[in-house]
């Protein structure tokens, strides 16, 4: 398929290689994402009662600047995990192509008669927009999955705000009683502005991704149903034309079948320029 050749070229990575790149960019996301998971908005204090000085347990985060970058670069090796599987899955795609095809496929005449129309589906309509618009639609769909997960009412970010806020008003917590007593003493680690300012931020940067993100699925249902309406209109047509060609090509399309495989066996995945530097620092760690 015409479109599936968009992820290939005469340099770049074999199969083997794609495969190994998705993992080590899913082991790196997947500690990143651990990173996110276990931000925290408070430090803990123990203090026995009847002594004067309180002791450090743990201590909250203290530098928030950062999370939207490591939710961007969760975004880059997602996205360059989603552009390798879909490139692996194109190229299952093209050698089962290959080894069906018939006749027709080789410009070899044959009997045949219409068929029912193929519809377009949303990869179809995807595999058309050139590297860039792929790629960013890739990355708005990570992005508003990532984000909308962590803002959540259910989310961490959500979660430890409102945990955070309780803290403020009820910052110690009483295990025990008379000299066994332990008191636990929460303080925001830091200015619930801060926190508020970036949970705005990150409201507004998921209205803004997800409002580009539905516009550009409006645009691949509109191509559907187009897409739609004129197959329907031409198999009518079509169906009425009936060709009765035969030609003896069983030789031609056996040499033609295994020149096509051979063809497809030296493609390699080409990395686009949007997601070069996330794969040469992936491809990096492979080295190490």
């Amino acid at each position: 398929m015409k479109k599936d050749e968009i992820f290939f070229g005469v340099s770049g990575l074999t199969s083997t290689s794609a495969n190994y790149i998705c993992n080590l960019a899913k082991e790196t996301y997947i500690q990143i994402e651990k990173e996110l998971n276990n931000i925290r908005f408070y430090d803990k204090d123990m203090q026995l009662i009847g002594t004067s000085g309180r002791q450090l347990i743990s201590e909250g985060t203290k530098d928030i600047s950062d999370i939207v970058d490591k939710h961007d670069r969760i975004a880059k090796l997602k996205s360059l995990i989603a552009w390798l599987r879909e490139a692996l899955k194109a190229k299952e795609r093209l050698f089962k192509e290959a080894e069906n095809m018939s006749y027709n496929d080789f410009g070899l005449e044959v009997p045949e008669q219409p068929e029912r129309p193929v519809y377009l589906t949303e990869d179809d309509v995807i595999s058309t927009w050139n590297i860039k618009q792929r790629n960013r639609y890739f990355y708005l769909e990570t992005m508003c999955a990532q984000i909308g997960k962590y803002i959540h009412p259910d989310g961490v970010f959500s979660k430890e705000r409102a945990l955070m806020y309780d803290y403020i008003h009820n910052p110690r917590d009483v295990y025990g009683s008379g000299r066994d007593a332990i008191v636990y003493t929460y303080t925001p680690s830091i200015d619930s502005s801060k926190i508020e300012d970036k949970f705005m931020e990150m409201q507004g940067l998921h209205r803004s991704y997800q409002a580009e993100l539905n516009s550009m699925k409006h645009e691949i249902e509109t191509a559907l149903e187009n897409d739609k309406k004129e197959k329907d209109f031409n198999f009518q047509h079509e169906y009425l034309v009936w060709s009765n060609k035969m030609v003896d090509v069983n030789n031609q399309l056996k040499v033609l079948k295994n020149e096509k495989l051979s063809e497809l066996q030296k493609l390699k995945i080409i990395i686009p320029d949007s997601l070069e530097s996330i794969y040469k620092e992936i491809s990096a760690l492979g080295k190490k």
